[in-house]
């Protein structure tokens, strides 16, 4: 799956839980910015993780 595709399936799972995307949002934007101190592989576990809690196919 492309990068894109990837932080399309995260905003789908912000869409279904809009309680989350309101209290994540500050912290998403910097998360998955290039200034992130997160390497590529860090920020792909964050995401499984994130959707795997809720619920959400990935």
């Amino acid at each position: 799956m492309s990068s894109s595709g990837i932080l399309i399936q995260l905003f789908r799972v912000w869409a279904r839980r809009p309680e989350l995307a309101g209290s994540i949002a500050g912290w998403g934007s910097y998360c998955f910015s290039r200034c992130s101190a997160l390497a590529l592989s860090q920020r792909e576990l964050v995401i499984d993780r994130t959707t795997a809690l809720c619920g959400a196919d990935y």
